[in-house]
């Protein structure tokens, strides 16, 4: 017996992946990269990727359908701002 899904949940299922490589790209240190090789990279990065992260967390914890990146993103700021916090 094989059951296929609907073109509904493959969408929910392709935003989920698209939103969660978004802010992984968003926080990680690829601005840093790029904004260190075009002009220099602003001091106020670190609180808009932290501001980022908490955004992230209050929507997906607020949206019914992004509640499983709850974890997600909870992991991810801990992981962000205890790297944040090693560095000083």
């Amino acid at each position: 017996m094989t059951t296929s899904r609907s073109p509904d949940a493959i969408n929910h299922d392709r935003l989920l992946i698209y939103l969660a490589w978004a802010v992984m790209l968003l926080a990680s240190d690829l601005p840093n990269m790029l904004l260190r090789y075009t002009v220099s990279e602003p001091a106020w990065l670190s609180l808009s990727k932290t501001a980022l992260l908490g955004a992230f967390l209050s929507v997906a914890l607020a949206v019914p359908r992004l509640r499983p990146l709850w974890k997600y993103g909870l992991a991810f700021a801990v992981f962000y701002l205890a790297k944040s916090a090693s560095h000083g």
